[in-house]
C-alpha cells in the first residue's frame, strides 16, 4: 500500500533517533473520533472522521514543516501532506468500510478535509459521504476504520465523545465493539518486524466495529 509504505519509511527514519519500540505490529497509531452525519430524514448520510497521529509520526512531520516555515509550523506544508495522504488513501477506501446488513455501502470521495497540530500531534479530519443515505431503523449500520495490513493501529479515543451524531435530538445510538482476534492472528502479527507488512486483510481482525441503530 502506498500510504502505508510512505508512513513506514518516515517512521524508520524517525525511529533511528528514539528508543526502538517492540518489533511486533502495529508500528504506528491513530486515535479516531467519528461524528455520524444524519440527513433531515434521520438517515445516515456519511461519517466525519478525525485522525490524531501518534507522537513519532507527528514529530517527523512537524520537523519538515518547521524547516519549510522558517522555524514555525508551516500550514502550507501540512496541507500538502494532507493532500498527498488523501490521494494515497483513495485506492483503499480511506481505511473505511461501511455496511448495512450484508451489503457494503458505496462511498463518495471525501470532502471538507482539514489538518492542524494539536498538542504536538498531527490531526487530519475529513468527511466521507455515502453514495446514498441509508436508514438504521430496521437494519443496523456498521462501520470499521482500519489499516488492512495492520501496520497502523486505529482505535477510537477513550472518551464518551468517541462517536457522536450531528443531531443532538436523534434517537440513534452507537456501540463500539472491541476486536477479538484469534491466537493465530495474534502470533502472526507479533512475528512481523518493522520491515514487513501483514497481508491485505489482516487489519480487519484487529479493527473495532461500530454498530449504529436508530428508532
Amino acid at each position: 500500500m502506498r500510504f502505508t509504505k510512505i508512513l513506514a519509511s518516515m517512521l524508520v527514519i524517525l525511529l533511528c533517533l528514539v528508543p526502538a519500540p517492540s518489533k511486533a505490529h502495529p508500528h504506528a497509531w491513530i486515535d479516531v473520533t467519528v461524528k455520524i452525519l444524519l440527513d433531515d430524514d434521520g438517515r445516515v448520510r456519511g461519517l466525519h472522521q478525525t485522525w490524531l497521529f501518534d507522537d513519532f509520526y507527528s514529530m517527523f512531520v512537524m520537523e519538515g514543516a518547521l524547516e519549510i516555515g522558517g522555524g514555525k509550523v508551516s500550514q502550507p506544508a501540512l496541507e500538502s501532506l494532507l493532500a498527498e495522504n488523501m490521494k494515497n488513501l483513495a485506492e483503499y477506501n480511506y481505511f473505511t468500510e461501511i455496511s448495512s446488513g450484508e451489503n457494503v455501502l458505496s462511498m463518495l470521495p471525501p470532502i471538507n478535509a482539514t489538518t492542524q497540530v494539536i498538542d504536538n500531534r498531527l490531526e487530519m479530519a475529513f468527511e466521507i459521504p455515502l453514495a446514498d443515505p441509508v436508514s438504521a431503523d430496521d437494519i443496523p449500520l456498521k462501520y470499521a476504520i482500519y489499516d488492512p495490513t495492520y501496520y497502523i493501529e486505529m482505535v477510537h479515543v477513550e472518551s464518551d465523545n468517541a462517536v457522536t451524531f450531528n443531531q443532538s435530538n436523534t434517537s440513534c445510538a452507537a456501540n463500539i465493539m472491541q476486536p477479538q482476534p484469534d491466537p493465530e492472528k495474534l502470533l502472526y502479527a507479533n512475528s512481523l518486524d518493522q520491515s514487513e507488512q501483514g497481508y491485505n486483510g489482516l487489519g480487519k481482525f484487529f479493527a473495532e466495529a461500530v454498530t449504529v441503530t436508530c428508532g
